[in-house]
């Protein structure tokens, strides 16, 4: 490079252009098949034809009607508004399937007990104030949230006293932890800290023994508010006996992606598999390896830092051989 020369960073818009993953992403090909969703699109095409002897309206429920018109396909919507909730700094949370966080446990303390914390940014990321908004997290009891002391946690309050309010209750089966605000601006975040206690929970994914801790976390969040519709995402918090990022990768990738490709397969049925073949809708999923720190006579870790980096896993779990060959799909997972 001559002298003098600049170097020019690159935007975000000409890294997609040019199909430049962003830092710390890992993009995974669909599953055996090794197709890009590009392919997968293209591969699939054909079943546009396939479509046009469907009913030219097909309710999808929850309200949104797919509505056919050619090969042409329109989401229908009608809300002003749009809150969404992220983790940590910006990790995008699936809005029809649960979001798995899959994190490092120290080997041999299966039977100890975790502090997790639960970082949510709630944005407005609509152009229009929004009012009366509400973000509810919701822990069933066996996760002891109550238990733990407020001043542990940390909320963003920046606004006026009584403009944002807090509070946390409880039933026969559930905490909630309850945030509000008068509005919230647009294009603005509010951010929060909570927090309970893992527990023992069943396997609810066929990972290797070997890595599978039973230690577990599983939240959901709502929000509301007077311009936009009731939205709700399922985080799942899963401990694994690890070494090292990499055996993180491999249950995502040869374990869980696998699995959940078949689950797709197995809900959706022949014709509401079809369309989410075509379109590849990408699922994200996340692993990293926090540093923990034992408090002797309690039994428990706590964290002793922020994961230095949380590695994020957009996969197309999708195969065009589970649309024909269903009935064979158990065959196409890697514990069969």
């Amino acid at each position: 490079m001559g002298k003098g020369a600049v170097v020019k960073k690159q935007s975000r818009q000409k890294r997609r252009r040019q199909g430049i993953p962003a830092p710390h992403r890992k993009v995974i090909p669909n599953l055996k098949t090794g197709m890009s969703p590009a392919t997968g699109r293209a591969l699939t095409h054909g079943l546009l034809d396939r479509l046009k002897s469907l009913p030219r309206n097909i309710f999808l429920g929850l309200g949104t009607t797919m509505t056919i018109v050619g090969s042409v396909v329109v989401l229908l919507q009608y809300h002003h508004g749009n809150l969404t909730v992220s983790v940590g700094d910006n990790a995008p949370l699936n809005e029809d399937r649960p979001t798995y966080f899959f994190f490092k446990v120290p080997k041999g303390t299966e039977y100890s007990r975790y502090v997790l914390p639960v970082q949510l940014k709630l944005t407005n990321t609509s152009n229009l104030f929004d009012d009366e908004v509400r973000m509810v997290i919701s822990y069933d009891r066996k996760y002891l949230r109550a238990e733990i002391p407020e001043e542990a946690m940390k909320h963003d309050m920046s606004r006026p006293t009584g403009e944002q309010r807090y509070e946390i209750s409880t039933d026969d089966t559930n905490d909630y932890v309850k945030y509000s605000t008068t509005f919230l601006s647009p294009k603005t975040s509010r951010s929060f800290s909570d927090g309970a206690f893992a527990t023992q929970i069943p396997r609810d994914f066929q990972d290797p023994l070997l890595f599978n801790s039973g230690v577990g976390l599983d939240i959901n969040v709502s929000t509301y508010s007077k311009s936009d519709i009731e939205r709700g995402w399922n985080i799942r918090y899963r401990g694994l006996q690890v070494q090292n990022d990499a055996e993180i990768s491999e249950v995502i990738i040869k374990w869980y992606t696998q699995q959940l490709a078949y689950e797709i397969r197995k809900e959706s049925g022949f014709w509401g598999y079809i369309p989410k073949l075509i379109f590849q809708k990408s699922v994200m999923m996340y692993g990293y390896s926090p540093d923990f720190k034992f408090i002797p006579g309690m039994n428990v870790f706590v964290p002793a830092s922020k994961p230095k980096q949380i590695s994020i896993y957009q996969v197309w779990p999708y195969s065009i051989q589970l649309l024909f060959h269903f009935s064979k799909g158990e065959s196409l997972l890697p514990w069969s």
